[in-house]
């Protein structure tokens, strides 16, 4: 009986949905100035035409460090989104930022990942406020 539990615990560590860490280590995010419309239609290369805003990496990871992949089941609903790139395992990624869920989208992964609800205000005050400080200047 106990290697059978061996078993179900290995497997539940490998397949429950926890926080991901894939974000962590991401550097050099860049918040584009991008027209309204459809950010997914944006590539990388059109993306390096259009204005871009840094945002901080410590503040990014304090962020990533909360969150979570969501399962293709439970997908969200988009109501606009920020177009973001970061560096990650010498990589740049794409990431379509949703502005009212918490919630953003990998385009190299083709994963949405999650904040916890009680930082999803927080966040979406920071990303916001990338905006504002930059049209202030």
């Amino acid at each position: 009986m106990k290697p059978f539990f061996i078993i179900v615990a290995i497997w539940l560590s490998q397949t429950a949905q926890g926080q991901d860490t894939t974000f962590r280590s991401a550097e050099n995010w860049r918040l584009y100035d991008i027209p309204a419309g459809n950010a997914f239609k944006y590539s990388i290369e059109t993306l390096r035409n259009f204005q871009y805003y840094i945002l901080d990496s410590d503040s990014m990871r304090r962020y990533m460090a909360f969150l979570s992949v969501l399962s293709p089941e439970s997908l969200p609903r988009w109501m606009g989104a920020y177009v973001a790139t970061c560096e990650l395992d010498g990589a740049i990624r794409k990431i379509e930022i949703s502005v009212y869920g918490g919630f953003f989208y990998d385009e190299t992964t083709k994963r949405h990942f999650q904040l916890p609800e009680k930082l999803i205000d927080p966040w979406q005050t920071y990303v916001q406020h990338r905006f504002i400080i930059n049209e202030n200047q």
